[in-house]
């Protein structure tokens, strides 16, 4: 009897040790099942969030520029690494804090031209001390301009857009424009250029 009890009591043991490492298994699956859950969320949160700031066009680039000629700062595409605007200033005297933004927002284009379909419009600010004229670059092919001959750049003075003298690199698809001054810049297309030369007969 004695040893029937001892058997019993080994195969309780038993028993109640497997009961124990089934619910440490299942508490453990039941834990890393969760953190599968949260970690998908917290990915799809991500990338949400930046398929909401990528499309409404709200990419930004901040850094300190320093002192130097010929002092270029970029502003790339956070996903692939491409170029989106560069901003070279002929000279700083004293270096500081520079912001680029690129947004949707902005006034609309003067008469004689047109904004593109998905426009983008960049905020440049600096509080460096600088001299001289400042080259502000944009990648017209990211936002999905293809005829450069009909592409210039403006700068917002004063409450209105002032046309920019504006160079064009055909081959890495930038467009660039000279300005004495930093605030707004934009890609405007003149409609004359986009569809070819336009001909006049006499009759």
């Amino acid at each position: 009897m004695k040893g029937r009890e001892a058997v019993t009591e080994q195969g309780r043991v038993s028993k109640n040790k497997s009961l124990e490492v089934n619910m440490n298994r299942k508490f453990t699956e039941k834990n890393g099942f969760k953190k599968i859950i949260y970690s998908s969320i917290a990915v799809f949160v991500m990338m949400f969030a930046f398929i909401i700031l990528y499309n409404g066009h709200a990419l930004a680039c901040e850094g300190t520029v320093q002192t130097g000629n010929h002092v270029v700062m970029k502003m790339l595409d956070p996903a692939t690494g491409d170029l989106f605007a560069t901003v070279k200033f002929e000279e700083v005297t004293t270096g500081g804090k520079t912001k680029m933004t690129e947004s949707g927002k902005g006034l609309p284009s003067p008469s004689n031209y047109a904004l593109p379909t998905e426009p983008a419009y960049y905020d440049i600010a600096t509080e460096a001390d600088y001299s001289g004229d400042v080259e502000v670059c944009m990648n017209y092919k990211s936002i999905g301009l293809t005829k450069p001959s009909a592409l210039r750049v403006s700068h917002l003075e004063n409450g209105s857009w002032e046309e920019l003298n504006t160079t064009v690199d055909t081959e890495k698809g930038i467009i660039c424009g000279t300005s004495p001054s930093l605030s707004q810049f934009v890609v405007f297309e003149d409609p004359r250029y986009l569809y070819g030369p336009i001909l006049w007969y006499q009759h």
